[in-house]
């Protein structure tokens, strides 16, 4: 079995996704255990919400260790239902969903890996927070976005000196113009830009 109406971890201990990939149809919850996609590293499809109330999600390496948002209807992830940083940071994250993504109201949502824009928008705000920490100019796939695939609204990305970065940005159905940041501050800094 690889699709779920729902899929929901309670208890305590640890939960392994197995080595398969997994649609979820509705609703991915987690509420008490750690959940570990780091021993398969497998690709997780979300057409509802994905929920962190209580305990853990570690999120695996690679390029098969994603998360896609993909459904018809708008979907919201982070805020009261969980936020997935820290320690419990996406590894890869897509949206596929033309409807499109929120990050809900105070929500705070990393990854690490790469930031698929495949199709719709993931819209923020400077309360309701994206940041990419993989340090890459290619963090963003396709880079800098698409006219139908953008971040609406700020997004902050980690910039190595000496190093650059295509911000994938627009404002509502627009998309914006190109705007690439080259960071010439010692070290890693954190930049954050808006359309």
């Amino acid at each position: 079995i690889t699709s779920f109406p729902n899929l929901t971890f309670l208890g305590t201990g640890k939960r392994t996704i197995p080595n398969s990939d997994l649609t979820i149809c509705h609703n991915l919850i987690i509420n008490g255990p750690s959940v570990d996609n780091s021993v398969n590293n497998r690709h997780l499809t979300v057409e509802g919400s994905m929920q962190l109330l209580l305990g853990s999600f570690n999120s695996g390496t690679g390029s098969d260790a994603t998360v896609t948002f993909s459904d018809t209807s708008a979907q919201t992830v982070g805020g009261a239902t969980g936020n997935f940083n820290g320690s419990n940071s996406f590894n890869n994250l897509e949206i596929n969903n033309a409807a499109g993504l929120s990050i809900g109201a105070g929500g705070s949502i990393n990854v690490n890996g790469n930031l698929l824009l495949t199709n719709g928008n993931i819209t923020t705000s400077s309360t309701s927070t994206l940041t990419l920490s993989n340090t890459s100019s290619s963090s963003v796939i396709p880079e800098g976005g698409s006219s139908s695939s953008f971040v609406n609204g700020p997004l902050t990305k980690l910039i190595v000196n000496g190093s650059n970065f295509l911000f994938p940005l627009g404002e509502g159905s627009t998309k914006g113009h190109n705007f690439t940041v080259i960071s010439s501050t010692a070290g890693t800094s954190s930049w954050t830009a808006q359309f």
